[in-house]
């Protein structure tokens, strides 16, 4: 197995467990509110990023462009606006079985927009697998959701 694919499963497998630690966060009276969980969720993403800088090995950001910086921080920003919205579902009582396929629906606008804005044009062996992948992935998505 290549390793970006493996990569990928252990991702998958970390995002789904994610997504179910927020569910249970924001469930019932007890549960934390919007504010709360993403602060308590950006200071686990700090932490890890701490620990992986720690003992990767990586250069830190003395070789970064102001460029490259301002993109980084960008991902921070549209990252946290989408898992606002995550929240703010799941604290008005969306069932995350059902809202998960649609928000990872992101796999879908990836493809499309690494085609068109980034030129990442696959092989013709490649453009079947990837057109049909994405349509299986759309259908899923509404099928889970209606």
């Amino acid at each position: 197995m290549e390793d970006w694919l493996l990569f990928g499963l252990l991702a998958a497998v970390s995002y789904s467990l994610a997504a179910l630690a927020a569910k249970l966060s924001l469930a019932g009276e007890s549960g934390l509110q919007v504010t709360q969980a993403g602060l308590l969720t950006g200071f686990g993403v700090f932490l890890a990023f701490v620990v992986f800088t720690m003992y990767s090995g990586l250069p830190s950001f003395s070789k970064a462009s102001p460029k490259t910086i301002a993109f980084g921080l960008g991902v921070g920003l549209l990252w946290a606006v989408g898992q606002i919205l995550v929240y703010v579902a799941l604290m008005k009582g969306a069932d995350i079985s059902r809202m998960a396929p649609i928000y990872n629906l992101n796999t879908l606008f990836v493809v499309v927009f690494g085609i068109f804005l980034l030129g990442e044009l696959p092989d013709r062996a490649q453009a079947l697998r990837v057109g049909l992948g994405a349509i299986l992935i759309t259908a899923g998505a509404v099928l889970v959701s209606v």
